[in-house]
């Protein structure tokens, strides 16, 4: 479960996320990965209007391999094309099942995320 995230007031480029002083459209995707490539989509939140501390509380269902990283990155949803924002992966994301999920900054610490993560037996 995609439960929050907070977007800094600067891209990382130290511009406006839009034009003219805009906030984010923001959207979340979580995805499976082996290597560096993202394999398989687990899903997408919807996109938020104008926010800098977007709520989505978006449910995914999947079944990951021990193998495979567990992903998340963000995107400033744009009409000519989705800007990524931040992202991270997690190779032992078995300790997040055991810690019940993870709220922190991403990579380059543009976008917190707060996420829930709960098996399913």
């Amino acid at each position: 479960t995609i439960v929050s995230a907070k977007f800094t007031e600067k891209d990382p480029y130290g511009e406006s996320w839009d034009g003219f002083g805009g906030a984010p459209e923001p959207k979340i995707c979580a995805y499976a990965a082996v290597g560096e490539t993202k394999s398989t989509t687990i899903g997408c939140t919807t996109m938020k209007s104008d926010t800098f501390s977007p709520f989505y509380f978006e449910t995914f269902e999947a079944e990951i391999s021990s193998l495979e990283k567990l992903c998340f990155s963000a995107y400033d949803v744009d009409v000519s094309a989705d800007d990524y924002a931040d992202g991270a992966c997690w190779e032992n994301w078995v300790g997040l099942v055991k810690a019940g999920g993870y709220s922190g900054s991403l990579y380059d610490g543009f976008v917190q995320i707060d996420f829930t993560i709960a098996p399913k037996w």
